[in-house]
């Protein structure tokens, strides 16, 4: 068996190339490879971690009068700090649901299940909305997912 190493390097540990017909080189790495580039869960995922950890980017003074709030029962405490608060808070929350979502769909991809059929169609559309109403905002993202998602439902059985 063949190491990742070498595989990139194009030639095993004696220095033999690796051509596509090389049966190591079909039966491991390219395997691998294919199943790791069709999974869109992983992405996802990443996509809500991203969009969380941004939250102190984007919202700052959201964070900052949260945590000056004590955090708990901080949203909706000061009617006039609501707004401000509110809109890094569901900012976060999106983030996490995007998150939950997209492990989900990895686990489904990583246990053999099938992707339901519409799942292309839903990320392009929450793109779509969110992009026409916020053309400067991330949800340019969901297109390259739908792409990916609907590649991959594509070559299911």
């Amino acid at each position: 068996m063949i190491t990742l190493l070498e595989a990139a390097a194009g030639a095993d540990s004696t220095g033999r190339a690796l051509k596509p017909d090389n049966t190591e080189w079909n039966g491991w790495f390219m395997t691998e490879l294919q199943r790791r580039a069709r999974r869109v869960g992983p992405l996802i995922t990443a996509l809500g971690v991203v969009h969380v950890a941004s939250t102190p980017v984007f919202f700052p003074e959201s964070v900052r009068s949260i945590v000056k709030g004590r955090i708990l029962g901080t949203l909706s405490a000061e009617p006039s700090a609501m707004p401000v608060r509110k809109a890094g808070f569901w900012y976060a929350m999106a983030g996490v649901a995007i998150a939950a979502f997209g492990w989900m769909t990895g686990h489904a991809e990583r246990n053999g299940g099938t992707l339901p059929a519409v799942l292309p169609a839903v990320l392009a559309g929450m793109g779509t909305v969110g992009v026409a109403l916020d053309p400067q905002s991330g949800f340019w993202l969901f297109y390259p997912l739908a792409w990916i998602a609907r590649r991959r439902a594509r070559r299911r059985p």
